[in-house]
């Protein structure tokens, strides 16, 4: 799978970062901020952040590391700094040194959100399941309504068979187009509950809006062929 940079979104896959957990296709999206919405302390630490993400804008991962480092020692106490790190260690395939940088952000701004998200995506992608979920718990008591995490969830919530709970946490996202592959693991998840006119219709609109070359998509097309007949 390549990467693509996407104004700000690093993403695999069709802008998201995704894996194949038989039987299911994970989809765990990896977000950039560049205009993180934290209060900076004085003018002067909201300039190094800016000057800093500029080189990580400009994939000049070396000079963002140094000065990201530097306005780090200058402006301690403030996680921002930890999740570029992050971010350009994630850049250049260091996941383990990625994800210890985002923990470390959390562990001084536990509101920075989508560091909960990066680091939960990492965890999936490591097939660390329980850890991803329990991160994406954390993050969700910061902001119940935040839809990479809440999706994320639902993943793992139908990996763990645990079918009612899925379905009222997915389907608040499936009429957003940038979560689409809710339909999916909703309209499975309905399916293994019985409910088959609803699992017709969220399976039928996925594959809709899905690609041909999806990955795993002759499945659902199997079941929707399955729920149509009489």
């Amino acid at each position: 799978m390549g990467v693509a940079y996407c104004g700000g979104i690093f993403r695999v896959k069709e802008n998201k970062v995704a894996f194949i957990l038989i039987p299911i296709l994970l989809i765990a999206a990896i977000a950039v901020y560049f205009t993180m919405k934290v209060p900076d302390e004085v003018e002067t630490a909201s300039s190094c952040y800016s000057q800093a993400t500029a080189a990580v804008q400009s994939q000049k991962w070396e000079d963002a590391k140094k000065q990201l480092n530097q306005c780090k020692l200058k402006y301690q106490g403030d996680g921002k700094f930890d999740f570029q790190l992050g971010n350009v260690a994630r850049m250049q395939n260091q996941m383990d040194q990625a994800l210890t940088y985002y923990l470390s952000a959390l562990g001084t701004s536990p509101q920075l959100i989508e560091a909960y998200n990066n680091a939960a995506a990492i965890k999936m992608l490591q097939n660390k399941l329980d850890d991803a979920m329990s991160i994406i718990e954390d993050g969700l008591k910061q902001k119940p309504d935040y839809k990479d995490l809440n999706f994320k969830k639902g993943q793992l919530l139908y990996l763990k068979q645990q079918y009612t709970q899925v379905v009222p946490l997915l389907e608040p996202l499936v009429g957003d187009p940038e979560y689409f592959e809710a339909y999916r693991f909703l309209g499975l998840s309905q399916y293994k509950l019985g409910q088959k006119p609803q699992a017709l219709n969220s399976l039928a609109e996925y594959l809709q809006k899905a690609s041909p070359t999806t990955q795993g998509l002759q499945e659902i097309e199997r079941i929707v062929a399955e729920l149509k007949s009489p």
